[in-house]
């Protein structure tokens, strides 16, 4: 039987890959190197609270919400689907979107910037554009 590390440890391994990070993106996202994450992703280390909060953060999940996401099921029982919510569905949205072709390259702030943008009206678009080019003038001073 499959003991709650590995299960962590699955879980950990199969967002990495979802979300087409590598071990070193979310090593240093969240502190760590990537000796230390590998650790964590073949269940050898226990993750720390401190760790497991700074990977919630960064995969956009409460630590509660990661940790369930490793929650053992019984095979022989039925278990209803839980309903979308909104939350759910702007993060099977925002999944789709990352992991698409034209993100392949790029940080998740990158694509956290782009999904919210992509999400804007047009009128909000052409503020943020206006806005970014109000920063970079700032910055060239």
């Amino acid at each position: 039987m499959i003991n709650e590390n590995e299960l962590v440890a699955n879980k950990l391994k199969e967002l990495r890959i979802a979300h087409n990070y590598t071990q070193e993106d979310v090593a240093a996202n969240i502190g760590v190197t990537q000796p230390t994450y590998n650790l964590y992703e073949t269940g050898k280390r226990k993750l720390s609270i401190i760790a497991g909060f700074k990977l919630a953060h960064f995969y956009n999940l409460t630590l509660d919400e990661l940790m369930e996401l490793a929650v053992p099921l019984d095979n022989e029982i039925f278990y209803d689907s839980p309903s979308a919510t909104a939350r759910t569905l702007e993060e099977a949205e925002f999944l789709s979107f990352a992991g698409s072709e034209n993100t392949k390259d790029l940080r998740k702030d990158q694509i956290d910037v782009l999904f919210g943008y992509e999400k804007l009206s047009k009128e909000h678009r052409a503020s943020v554009s206006e806005y970014i080019q109000f920063l970079l003038s700032q910055e060239r001073k």
